[in-house]
């Protein structure tokens, strides 16, 4: 053959796969009609099975001379079952936060922000929660994509000249809820969510309730409507039972700011939220900013019309996209976060002075089917920027 086996033995052959499959569930639908007059309930059990089918082999990818199949069984399914399963528990008690070397590959009892952000050494302290950032299954894929950040965190002169930077790996439990109570609260889990939501149980660790007895005047940002959250709550909830001073929701700037389309939750740009909690960082002296995003939770498509620099995403992508097993959704999801980050380090770069301690820790990797199979689901990343002592 002319063409090369990769690109038309392959898909032709699975081409007249899929159609001998459909001619065959056609031809079971035509002649089922013809035996019932109550022809409405076919077509619901026909779209019942190819929707089954979507869940069992979504998605397929050719690959030279084999087509691999992406099923459920690859997307942690047991421990969602397993965590599915404790949450509807509703416990009453609060399980503190703990990695287990074991299970987890990791050993601590200590969360990233108790660790960095609770000792009050900083005047002006700033988390932010990453939606669906995940640490790559493959240690050296992930070194390599941590390496990018460093690299672009060394770009900037005052940021570096200014700013330490470190990085590391913390355990997840959960989902985005389990991640907030994990930072904020130093929990283990989504019933520790549940405990201290609805029952007032008292976590060991509250961040919010040191910063404020501290004089700090403390900020909670979320990107979206303060509506979303999990079956204990929403994100307005947990943020009025840590008493944050202050509470910005899409809401409160969907007037103000463009809103943004990569998902299909009603949200304002990452960056936007960024801006607004840097601006009113900017009036009290001693300050707690906890942001969490929203712009990667899948469903999500990247808003290519918002890039800035598109030769860089399109140089970015050939250095980084056989990491993501030339999945495109894959690097377009990481290039989102990492413009995040950029967009945190051109703020202090363009002034030093908004905050002296920065944590950008991800809340649990990317669920979506396409690639969550990359990622491992024991761990996620976190880099940690700290003034320099002489600053």
């Amino acid at each position: 053959l002319i063409i090369s086996p990769e690109k038309f033995i392959a898909p032709v052959l699975f081409s007249i796969l899929v159609f001998l499959i459909f001619l065959g569930f056609f031809w079971i639908q035509y002649s089922l009609l013809k035996k019932t007059n109550r022809k409405f309930y076919f077509s619901p059990i026909f779209v019942l099975i190819l929707f089954s089918f979507e869940l069992l082999f979504n998605p397929v990818f050719i690959k030279k001379n084999r087509i691999s199949f992406s099923y459920v069984g690859d997307n942690y399914i047991p421990p969602i079952i397993y965590d599915y399963t404790d949450y509807q528990k509703g416990k009453r008690e609060i399980n503190n936060y703990k990695c287990d070397i074991g299970t987890d590959n990791i050993n601590n009892n200590i969360s990233p922000t108790i660790s960095y952000l609770n000792d009050n050494s900083g005047k002006k302290d700033f988390l932010i929660l990453m939606e669906s950032w995940g640490e790559m299954k493959i240690s050296t894929d992930q070194k390599k994509l941590m390496e990018c950040i460093k690299n672009l965190f060394f770009n900037y002169y005052n940021l570096s000249s200014s700013f330490n930077l470190i990085s590391g790996s913390t355990c997840f439990h959960g989902n985005t809820s389990a991640a907030e109570g994990r930072e904020l609260l130093n929990m283990n889990d989504e019933e520790s969510y549940s405990a201290f939501l609805n029952f007032g149980i008292n976590p060991e660790y509250n961040i919010v309730k040191n910063k404020i007895d501290n004089g700090y005047h403390t900020i909670a940002g979320f990107s979206a409507s303060k509506r979303y959250g999990s079956n204990f709550g929403n994100a307005e909830g947990f943020r009025n039972a840590l008493n944050f001073d202050s509470k910005i929701f899409y809401e409160n700037l969907k007037e103000l700011y463009k809103t943004n389309h990569e998902n299909n939750y009603n949200a304002v740009y990452d960056e936007s939220l960024i801006d607004s909690i840097t601006n009113e960082s900017k009036l009290y002296e001693k300050v707690f900013a906890y942001a969490l995003t929203i712009n990667t939770h899948p469903p999500f498509v990247l808003d290519k019309s918002n890039i800035k620099n598109i030769q860089n995403y399109k140089r970015s992508k050939v250095e980084l996209l056989k990491i993501f097993n030339q999945n495109e959704k894959a690097f377009d999801q990481f290039y989102r976060i990492f413009s995040i980050i950029d967009y945190v380090f051109k703020k202090v770069e363009e002034d030093t002075t908004i905050f002296d301690r920065i944590l950008i820790v991800g809340d649990h990797p990317s669920p979506d089917f396409n690639f969550s199979s990359f990622y491992s689901n024991k761990l996620v990343p976190y880099i940690y920027i700290e003034r320099k002592k002489h600053q």
